[in-house]
C-alpha cells in the first residue's frame, strides 16, 4: 500500500490536524506516518509516496520544513503539499527566492492565503481545517460527566470556558480584565480557563494549567461541558476550536475578525474589533493583533448570558444550528480535497464547505 508521511511541528493544534489527515488517508487505503520534526528529504524519499507538511508558514520557523518540501518535490519527484497557516504577515527579511518555487502551498483559510500572497508566496488552493466527528462523539459522554461536576460546584451559574495557549496573540491577559469587569457587575457567571501560562485570576475565574497535557478528546470534552466557549484571541490563522465547540452544540463568543469571520455563523455571539496592531513577537511574523474594546466584549458576554437565562428557547436553537453548521467541516469532506490535490483519488466530495465572510 502507498505510504503518506504527514509532517508537523510539536504544536498541539498542528499535531491534531496531522492526526486527522492521517485518519482520512488511512480510510482511503494509505499507510500514514506521523513525523513531528523536519526529516532528511533524501532518507524520507526512500520510504514514502506522498507528503503533507502541516506547518506555520513563518519563513523563520518553517525554513527547514519548506526546504524538505522543495527537495522532495524538485529532486525526488514525491508529491508534496505544504499545508500552511499564518496569523499575520511573513517578515520579508526572512523570505528567500527559493521558497517561492517547487513548493505546492495550500492555505487553511482565505486570510492565510491573502497574507501569504501579499508576501509573494504562490497559493494553489484553500482547504479549511476540519473536525473529526468521531472524536466529537467520543467526547460527548465525558462532557456530561464533567458538566455535572462543574454544576455541582457552581450551581445554576452560566459557565464560560476558554481553552488556549498563553501566546500574546491569544489575548488572555486583556481578557482577564474583561472577566474582572463582568464579575463586578454580576454573580451569576463563572469562568474556566485551560491554558499553559501563569496568570493572576480574578475572583470567579478558575485557571487550570492543563493545555498541552490533555488528549484531544479530553479537551473536546471540557469544551462540551461549558455553556459557551469564549475565544479572546487577537489573531488566528483559522480558529479550529470555534468549529469544534459548534460541533459539540456549544455556541462561541468571539471578536469577528478574519479568519474567524470566514467560518462563524449567526448562532455564535460576535463583536467588532476597533483597530489592528502589527507586532513582531520574534516568530518571523508581523502578527496582526485585532484589538477589541473591553466594553464591547463585556456587553456581548452579558447578552449571551441573558440569552440562557431569559430566552432559553433561543439558546437551544443556537445550539442546534451550531451542530448543523459544524458538520460542513467534516474532515472526511475537507481532507479528501487536500489529498486529491496530491493526486490521491477518492469518491466525490459531498457538500463541501464554502468560505464566506460573516458580518458581526
Amino acid at each position: 500500500m502507498p505510504v503518506i508521511s504527514i509532517i508537523t511541528s510539536k504544536a498541539v493544534s498542528l499535531k491534531n490536524v496531522g492526526k486527522d489527515i492521517a485518519e482520512v488517508a488511512q480510510e482511503l487505503g494509505l499507510v500514514p506516518r506521523l513525523i513531528k520534526y523536519p526529516p532528511n528529504a533524501y532518507d524520507l524519499s526512500k520510504h514514502t509516496d506522498y507528503v503533507v507538511i502541516c506547518m506555520s508558514a513563518s519563513p523563520l520557523l518553517a525554513r527547514p520544513y519548506m526546504l524538505v518540501a522543495r527537495e522532495l518535490s524538485k529532486n525526488y519527484g514525491i508529491p508534496t503539499v505544504f499545508y500552511a497557516t499564518i496569523e499575520g504577515r511573513p517578515l520579508r527579511k526572512f523570505i528567500r527566492p527559493w521558497m517561492m518555487s517547487n513548493i505546492l502551498y495550500v492555505a487553511n483559510s482565505n486570510y492565510t492565503k491573502d497574507k501569504l500572497t501579499e508576501a509573494g508566496f504562490p497559493i494553489y488552493d484553500v482547504v479549511y481545517h476540519g473536525i473529526n466527528l468521531k472524536l466529537v462523539d467520543n467526547a460527548k459522554s465525558l462532557s456530561s460527566t464533567i458538566r455535572k461536576k462543574i454544576k455541582q460546584d457552581v450551581g445554576d451559574k452560566v459557565v464560560l470556558g476558554v481553552v488556549s495557549n498563553s501566546h500574546k496573540r491569544k489575548g488572555l491577559e486583556p481578557f482577564l480584565g474583561v472577566c474582572a469587569e463582568l464579575l463586578s457587575r454580576r454573580d451569576d457567571v463563572r469562568v474556566f480557563i485551560i491554558t499553559n501560562g501563569q496568570f493572576q485570576a480574578p475572583n470567579g475565574v478558575s485557571i487550570e494549567n492543563l493545555f498541552g497535557k490533555m488528549t484531544h478528546t479530553e479537551i473536546l470534552a471540557f469544551i462540551g461541558a461549558f455553556d459557551y466557549l469564549v475565544i479572546p484571541s487577537l489573531s488566528e490563522g483559522f480558529g479550529l476550536p470555534l468549529i469544534e465547540a459548534n460541533a459539540l452544540g456549544i455556541p462561541v463568543i468571539h471578536c469577528n475578525f478574519p479568519p474567524l469571520s470566514e467560518i462563524t455563523g449567526k448562532h455564535n455571539f460576535t463583536f467588532p474589533y476597533e483597530d489592528i496592531s502589527v507586532e513582531d513577537l520574534g516568530d518571523g511574523i508581523d502578527y496582526e493583533l485585532h484589538i477589541w474594546n473591553k466594553n464591547d466584549f463585556v456587553s456581548t458576554l452579558e447578552e449571551a448570558i441573558e440569552c440562557i437565562k431569559q430566552r432559553p428557547s433561543e439558546y437551544e436553537d443556537r445550539k442546534a444550528k451550531a451542530v448543523e453548521h459544524a458538520r460542513k467541516f467534516d474532515i472526511r469532506i475537507l481532507y479528501r480535497k487536500l489529498l486529491n490535490i496530491l493526486g490521491i483519488k477518492s469518491e466525490p466530495i459531498k457538500n463541501p464547505v464554502r468560505s464566506k465572510e460573516t458580518k458581526g
